[in-house]
C-alpha cells in the first residue's frame, strides 16, 4: 500500500480493511472451487495474499503508533502459523485438510473483524462532538428532575409531619 499521510490512513482504515476483506472473501470462494489438483498452488497464493494484507495492516497500525499493535499481530500471527502448518501437507496432496482450513478461515476473520478490526478501526475515528441534545441539554434536563424529585420528596416528608 502507498499511503501519503498518517492522517489519511487514520480516515480509510475502515474502508481499507473493508475491501481487502471482499478480496480476501472473493479469493477464497474461488479456491473452494478449484480442482484438487489445482487446490495446492491456489492455498500457496491465499496464504502469501493473506499474508501481504495483514502485512499491510500492520504496517497502518505501526503508522498510527496504535497502542494494541502487539495483541493485534499476535492474532495475525496465530491464523499465519495455522495455515503454515498445513501448508506442506496440502502441498503433499492432502486437499481434505486444505480444504478444512478454508473453511475455518472465514470463521477467524470474521471474529477477527468483530473484535480486533473494530477497535482499529474505532481508534483510527476523531471523536464527534456530540449533539447539543445528548451533551448539555441531557444534563441540564437530567439535573432539574433529580431537582424536581428532591423538592417532592422533601414536600413529601413535611407533609407527613
Amino acid at each position: 500500500m502507498n499511503f501519503n499521510t498518517t492522517s489519511w490512513m487514520a480516515r480509510n482504515i475502515a474502508g481499507m480493511m473493508s475491501e481487502a476483506r471482499l478480496q480476501m472473501a472473493a479469493r477464497m470462494e474461488r479456491l473452494a472451487r478449484t480442482p484438487d489438483d489445482q487446490f495446492a498452488d491456489g492455498f500457496n497464493d491465499l496464504i502469501a495474499e493473506l499474508e501481504t494484507r495483514l502485512r499491510d495492516e500492520e504496517a497502518v497500525m505501526e503508522a498510527l503508533n496504535y497502542p494494541a499493535l502487539r495483541s493485534h499481530r499476535e492474532q495475525h500471527a496465530r491464523a499465519l502459523a495455522a495455515l503454515h502448518h498445513a501448508q506442506p501437507q496440502v502441498e503433499g496432496g492432502d486437499i481434505a485438510l486444505g480444504h478444512e482450513a478454508l473453511q475455518l478461515l472465514p470463521k477467524w476473520l470474521l471474529l477477527h473483524r468483530s473484535t480486533m478490526d473494530l477497535a482499529l478501526a474505532s481508534a483510527t475515528r476523531s471523536p464527534t462532538p456530540r449533539s447539543r441534545r445528548h451533551s448539555t441539554a441531557a444534563r441540564t434536563d437530567s439535573q432539574d428532575r433529580r431537582a424536581r424529585y428532591v423538592r417532592v420528596q422533601a414536600q413529601g416528608e413535611w407533609e407527613r409531619v
